[in-house]
């Protein structure tokens, strides 16, 4: 996974203006870094809808939502219609991020259940040798949003609520603090 600053699949016109886009768009909604993961032939570009993120010296937490406008590569003779669409928070990653670029998932810490809510905590002082970035991820998107956590910041924890079957359902919420 990489940032998205154009994909040759999509043809230079295209992937120009998808450069573009993501500069404009990092710019404007800086300090997240904006991800597209393909997913088949598609990429997703995030459009944040509203403020980018409540954060501060304090905290942190991922946009309830956000747009991505998604365009398909396809055969010869097919016209493409792109589409936006709205996509809900789901959960999060917490990762390392060394001077490569390399990344390094962490496990939650702590997992509480009680019924079908869970409570997953990060103690993120015990992983500061590294830069620590969270990672936002949206429903029905491959596209997420990341942000290196300033090192004030010591906990992070994800809510959310499954089903029998052990899927996410409902609305979850985060808070990085």
């Amino acid at each position: 996974m990489a940032r998205y600053h154009g994909s040759g699949l999509l043809g230079k016109a295209h992937s120009d203006w998808a450069a573009r886009e993501m500069d404009r768009l990092t710019r404007k909604n800086a300090p997240w870094t904006m991800v597209a993961m393909g997913s088949g032939w598609c990429v997703g570009l995030a459009v944040l809808l509203g403020a980018v993120a409540a954060h501060g010296a304090d905290t942190v937490r991922c946009p309830d939502v956000i747009h991505a406008r998604e365009a398909a590569v396809t055969s010869e003779g097919w016209k493409v219609e792109e589409a936006e669409a709205e996509h809900k928070f789901l959960r999060i990653s917490v990762f390392n991020r060394d001077a490569g670029g390399r990344e390094y998932d962490l496990a939650p810490d702590d997992e509480g259940t009680r019924g079908r809510q869970v409570v997953q905590r990060w103690e993120l002082s015990r992983y500061r040798e590294l830069a620590v970035v969270v990672r936002c991820r949206y429903r029905d998107t491959g596209t997420t949003l990341a942000l290196e956590l300033p090192p004030a910041l010591t906990e992070c924890q994800l809510r959310f609520e499954v089903d029998r079957h052990g899927t996410i359902v409902g609305a979850s919420t985060m808070e990085c603090r």
